[in-house]
Parts: C-alpha cells; structure tokens; sequence
C-alpha cells in the first residue's frame, strides 16, 4: 500500500490552505541573527568531548605504569636471585682453590 495516497484527507487540507512565501531578505536576516548571537561560554558537550579522552589517557598512562612498576619488581627479585647464585659460584670457586692446591 503506498503511504503517499492522493485522496488522504491531510493533502486535500494542506492543498486549501494559503501559501506561504518567505521575504526578499530572509536568509540575510537569519544569517544576521546567527552572527549576532553570542556563543555560550560553558557547554556540557564540550567538557564531555575533554573530559572523557583525557580520563582515558590518564587510566592508560596509571596502568602502564603500575604493570611497569610489577615487572621491575620481579626483573629486580630474580637479579637477586641470579646475583645470590652467583656471589655462591665464587665462593665455591675460592673455596675449591684453596682445596686444590697441590701441596709442595
């Protein structure tokens, strides 16, 4: 069925009624009126629009930081570990020079 019908009642009142035109000078007038307004100085959507990518960023660089922060913690403690491993090999090492030496 097509919803544009010429016999519905709407079209045949809209066709009696008086038509109107616009002035000579109104899209002169508008664009006057647009100009003439002034702009409001604080807007919700605005604060949104910077508000919400800065909150973003912000999240992003606090948890980067903090897993940043978690891996040198376990980078450090397994230094620790390897350094403790380590200092263990040349006391042994020393120890075992000693052990060693052949007696003259």
């Amino acid at each position: 069925m097509d919803d544009f019908e010429e016999k519905d009642p709407l079209w045949e009142l809209l066709g009696r009624s008086r038509r109107v035109g616009a002035s000579p000078y109104f899209v002169r007038k508008v664009l006057r009126a647009i100009h003439e307004e002034e702009p409001s100085r604080f807007s919700w959507i605005a604060l949104w629009r910077w508000l919400i990518p800065t909150a973003a960023c912000a999240a992003l660089v606090i948890g980067w930081a903090t897993y940043q922060h978690d891996q040198q913690e376990a980078f450090d403690a397994y230094f620790d570990q390897a350094a403790d491993l380590q200092s263990l090999v040349v006391a042994s090492e020393d120890a075992s020079v000693w052990l060693d030496e052949p007696t003259l």
